[in-house]
């Protein structure tokens, strides 16, 4: 059994030092083998679901239709009390681990270029509990095409999403996209090893 961090954010363009950080969720979840159907299952143990209001917001339009922000009634967390929030949920995750946590996101980079503004909190950034070991799904995505041949590129998060049959209402929220990815994710290493294979583990 492995445990992992998913996370995601949506902001107000693509440039992190320029846009703003508007959500972010957390989900840290087991992954393991069920013995029942001899497949990979990851089980959520704990979400952490944040707005974060920046001033001044800073967005550009084609962000805000993709990810329906309501802007002009837009309210959240400074990013000051981001920051202590987010760290009071790492440090219980660190505290139950005592590891750095691994992370996973689809393009995990953006979403990390985006924490990294927030404001340290007692001297200690939330990116500072992440191990530097991280899993991207867009990667792995591109994987699964080459090796499925498939006639998408599941590199791409709708592409992969539709791929698997993941829900399309509401995608480009943190809260559904963490889901999506999660079991994107686990759909990806069950279509790369087949029961024939996990069945020889006990």
């Amino acid at each position: 059994m492995i445990k992992f961090l998913t996370i995601d954010t949506e902001t107000g363009g693509l440039n992190p030092n320029y846009h703003s950080l508007f959500e972010a969720t957390f989900s840290f979840n087991t992954l393991e083998i069920d013995k029942e159907t001899n497949t990979y299952k990851a089980t959520e143990i704990s979400q952490l679901y944040i707005k974060v209001k920046e001033e001044p917001l800073v967005y550009n339009n084609r962000a805000i239709e993709i990810n329906k922000i309501d802007v002009l009634n837009w309210a959240g967390c400074s990013p000051q009390k981001t920051s202590e929030i987010i760290d009071e949920y790492l440090n219980k995750i660190y505290e139950e681990t005592k590891e750095a946590i691994t992370i996973m996101g689809h393009n995990i980079a953006f979403d990390l270029s985006f924490l990294k503004r927030l404001p340290s909190y007692k001297e200690k950034h939330c990116t500072d509990y992440f191990s530097h070991r991280v899993i991207d799904t867009s990667s792995i995505g591109r994987m699964v095409s080459l090796v499925l041949d498939t006639p998408i590129d599941l590199s791409k998060s709708n592409h992969l999403f539709d791929f698997f049959n993941l829900p399309y209402i509401n995608r480009h929220s943190s809260k559904v996209d963490v889901a999506n990815t999660t079991d994107a994710f686990v759909a990806m290493l069950n279509q790369l090893y087949p029961q024939s294979i996990l069945s020889k583990y006990p």
